[in-house]
């Protein structure tokens, strides 16, 4: 891994361009949104055909890690400053629990702890990484999984770069006005978040836009069973890359019986990225009250395939607004994908449900 740090290793601030060259990777502490725990899930199932290095290994790739590619590792947040502390260490929980149902997804304290939370298994059967938007997105847990693993180099993504263009500031005032709608929630809330997996075998060009269009028909299928017709959905579609720009998204919003797929494309298209990734200015605590006005209906994040040796890669973005509801998807070389649903509102039924419905409307690629 090549080194990112500054002459102290751990930058001072989220934002110093003093030399660090790493910034947040997602929404920073300033952030109004206090009721998400911004962690995004990362599931490593090993299988019976490989093995997971040993704890002390692992260890030592976190340390490593910590050192060049990810320096907010081993730093903790004391008010807008960083300040350096040990990196994060794996822990292994109990033979035979699955490790979703014993995920760490609770608040996780930024001035006491890593930024990462990293859980094995005895028999180094999986490996699960829960680790905080603001030092990572999708693609660069990803890479930082893969070195974990292998011990191969791996470029994390660059987040120093924001070169794209904002959209007008007129989108999230339109937004206030007329709020889109939310996924229904179960009638009886669930006491922690849902989660679930499926495998499906999809390939061919433009997934998530097939996605997206998909998870329209299941929102519309799931909230008239609810009496809560869709009527107008907002999709934040997340876009990253090691070779560029990463951890940034697109916002649009659409109506069923749009031509879903082909906004997405060209929404995925357009460089232009939405206006609050210029950052939060002080005061911005103040927008609490109202924040649920400026939800997306559902978040979709594709990691694409990856070349990992695993059996199957199970990806969790932050499910957060008023609906709370993430659809991921991660492939591996020669596997199926497998797509997933996270919701904070649904009960374990309806996020199953949720789910199958996706999958049901997934289109299968074209010759074009």
């Amino acid at each position: 891994m090549t080194s990112r740090t500054n002459d102290t290793g751990v930058p001072r601030r989220p934002d110093d361009g003093g030399g660090v060259a790493i910034r947040a990777a997602g929404p920073g502490p300033r952030h109004p949104d206090r009721r998400t725990t911004w962690l995004i899930l990362l599931l490593a199932r090993i299988g019976s055909q490989n093995a997971r290095p040993p704890t002390d290994v692992l260890n030592a790739r976190l340390a490593e890690a910590a050192s060049t590619e990810f320096p907010l590792m081993r730093a903790r947040l004391d008010g807008q400053q960083w300040i350096p502390a040990s990196p994060p260490v794996v822990s292994i929980e109990e033979s035979g629990r699955d490790p979703v149902a014993c995920a760490p997804v609770g608040p996780l304290d930024l001035t006491s702890e890593p930024p990462l939370r990293v859980v094995g298994d005895p028999e180094g059967r999986w490996l699960l990484l829960c680790g905080h938007h603001f030092v990572f997105d999708g693609l660069g847990m990803a890479a930082l999984l893969q070195y974990l693993l292998t011990g191969s180099a791996s470029t994390a993504p660059d987040y120093t770069k924001r070169s794209s263009p904002r959209r007008p500031l007129t989108e999230p005032l339109r937004r206030f006005l007329a709020p889109a709608d939310r996924v229904a929630p179960s009638p009886v809330p669930p006491p922690r978040e849902s989660f679930a997996p499926r495998e499906v075998a999809i390939s061919g060009k433009n997934i998530t836009a097939r996605l997206a269009s998909a998870c329209i028909g299941a929102i519309s299928t799931h909230n008239l069973s609810h009496r809560r017709p869709l009527k107008r959905a907002g999709l934040s579609l997340a876009v990253g890359g090691v070779d560029g720009e990463s951890a940034t998204y697109r916002r649009i919003d659409v109506r069923p019986g749009d031509d879903v797929a082909a906004r997405v494309s060209d929404a995925l298209a357009s460089p232009a990225v939405p206006p609050e990734l210029n950052g939060l200015p002080p005061g911005s605590f103040l927008l609490r009250p109202v924040l649920s006005r400026f939800s997306d209906t559902v978040l979709i994040s594709n990691l694409g395939r990856l070349d990992l040796p695993l059996e199957s890669l199970e990806f969790y973005p932050v499910a957060r607004g008023r609906s709370a509801v993430a659809v991921g998807a991660a492939g591996l070389t020669g596997r199926p994908t497998t797509v997933t649903v996270r919701a904070r509102d649904l009960d374990p039924h309806d996020a199953d449900s949720f789910l199958e419905s996706v999958i049901a409307n997934l289109e299968p690629a074209t010759s074009s």
